[in-house]
């Protein structure tokens, strides 16, 4: 019985090799065996790039982030295909918005199988600077503002005048010893 076994498990390692054999022809002119046409097609980029930053491509990486002044309002993309048939597209790297956007690298193989690829790309918001114009001063709260550091200050001179009483009276105690 373990014979039996040992030939089945044998015999269906053997199948790859043989299911292999039946992709050669036969190649008439010299009689050498050629291996049939079943090209695989492959939807990898070979290269990207994001014109202006570092993105330390790899063709098996899929996502990468950068981040971009408030400024910029577009990215400019260079990629390569692996297989010369593969074809893709970009889209998202025109319009950027504030903050959080996506562009996506579509790549498309010979075959029709796809692949996307993402720059997640962090636009940085306006630094908004108060000027005399957006400056505007609720006159009810500047009066209560001064109304508490005047009281505060009326506090810390109290304060002030209670020690350097308290002080005269102790040193008046020491000179009477």
């Amino acid at each position: 019985m373990k014979t039996i076994k040992i030939l089945l498990i044998s015999l269906l390692l053997l199948c790859p090799f043989v299911v292999k054999a039946e992709n050669l022809e036969m190649n008439n002119e010299n009689n050498e065996t050629t291996e049939a046409k079943s090209q695989k097609y492959n939807n990898n980029l070979s290269e990207l790039e994001v014109e202006g930053y570092t993105l330390n491509f790899d063709k098996y990486k899929k996502i990468y982030t950068i981040e971009v002044p408030e400024e910029v309002n577009t990215l400019n993309i260079k990629a390569a295909t692996e297989d010369k048939g593969a074809t893709y597209i970009v889209k998202g790297a025109d319009n950027l918005q504030e903050n959080n956007n996506k562009v996506l690298i579509e790549v498309t193989a010979a075959d029709g199988d796809k692949k996307t690829y993402i720059v997640n790309v962090e636009k940085k918001a306006p630094v908004e600077v108060a000027t005399k114009a957006s400056f505007k001063i609720d006159e009810g709260m500047l009066k209560i503002a001064g109304i508490a550091v005047a009281g505060i200050a009326a506090v810390g001179l109290l304060a002030f005048v209670i020690i350097k009483i308290r002080d005269r009276k102790v040193e008046k105690e020491i000179d009477k010893l």
